[in-house]
């Protein structure tokens, strides 16, 4: 985000359920078990038998919705609130929007946060997104 803001200091939150926090903590004292990769990769297996993620019904009833606030250092302000489909058809359609582009020749050459090579209306085009002033 520096690159694409110029913000030295930009953090980050995110929501998650209660079980994902103690998960995280309960793992604390035995990461060091996983720094062998041949460990981590039998962990990966592992977990992927275990949670095959949101079937096509679910993520068609959850849709994402991302608050964000960007606040400078005098204390100036501004919110956003995004709405549109699950993240992983968010993913899809962004990415594909994004190849779309970039084959239409909308972007330089170069290297670019995507903020930098799609502008800020980027997420505009994307079918069942959209993005509004929200309250602080």
């Amino acid at each position: 985000a520096f690159h694409s803001s110029g913000y030295t200091e930009i953090v980050a939150y995110f929501q998650v359920r209660p079980w994902v926090i103690w998960a995280f903590r309960l793992s604390r004292p035995i990461r060091f078990l996983l720094a062998p990769k041949a460990l981590r990769d039998a962990a990966g297996k592992l977990a992927a038998r275990l949670y095959r993620g949101p079937d096509e019904r679910a993520r068609a009833r959850n849709g994402a919705r991302i608050w964000a606030r960007a606040e400078d250092r005098d204390g100036n302000a501004v919110t956003m609130l995004l709405r549109g489909p699950d993240g992983y058809q968010l993913t899809v359609d962004a990415a594909l929007a994004a190849v779309d582009a970039v084959l239409a020749g909308e972007v330089e050459p170069g290297g670019y946060t995507p903020a930098m090579a799609f502008g800020a209306g980027f997420l505009d085009r994307l079918a069942g997104v959209s993005v509004s002033d929200a309250p602080a």
